[in-house]
C-alpha cells in the first residue's frame, strides 16, 4: 500500500475509529467461540480495550492484550467453578494457545477458546 493512498487514509480512519474497531474486533473475537452471545455482550461491555485499541492506531500488543482480556472475561462467565477459573487464568501456555487465535487468521485450523479451555480443564 502506497504512502498517502485512499487506502492508506481508510484504513487509519478506521483504526482510530471506536466504532469501527468495536466491528471488526468483536467480529475476531466472535469467530474463535462457540457462545457467540455472551462474547457480544463482553464486547458491548468493554470501554477501555476497544478505546486502547482505537488510541493506538490497531497496535499489536494493544489489540492482543485486548483479545486476551475478553477470552478471559469469557472464561470467567462460561465456568462456574471459581478454583479452575483462576487456574486457567495463570496457565500461560494457554494464554499462548489463545494468542495464537488472534495473531494467526486459518480457516484450516477449527480451534475455539472453548475447545483450548476444555484440554485445560481436565
Amino acid at each position: 500500500m502506497a504512502k498517502g493512498t485512499e487506502e492508506e487514509k481508510q484504513l487509519k480512519t478506521r483504526s482510530l475509529s471506536e466504532s469501527s474497531v468495536r466491528k471488526i474486533f468483536g467480529d475476531t473475537l466472535k469467530r474463535v467461540v462457540k457462545d457467540k452471545t455472551t462474547m457480544t455482550a463482553i464486547i458491548a461491555a468493554d470501554g477501555q480495550g476497544i478505546k486502547n485499541i482505537a488510541l493506538s492506531g490497531g497496535d499489536y500488543a494493544t489489540i492482543q492484550k485486548a483479545a486476551i482480556d475478553a477470552y478471559l472475561k469469557y472464561i470467567d462467565k462460561k465456568i462456574t467453578d471459581k478454583r479452575l477459573v483462576a487456574n486457567l487464568k495463570n496457565n500461560k501456555k494457554m494464554i499462548a494457545e489463545m494468542t495464537e487465535l488472534v495473531t494467526t487468521d486459518c480457516e484450516a485450523n477449527d480451534s475455539t477458546v472453548d475447545s483450548i479451555v476444555a484440554g485445560y480443564s481436565k
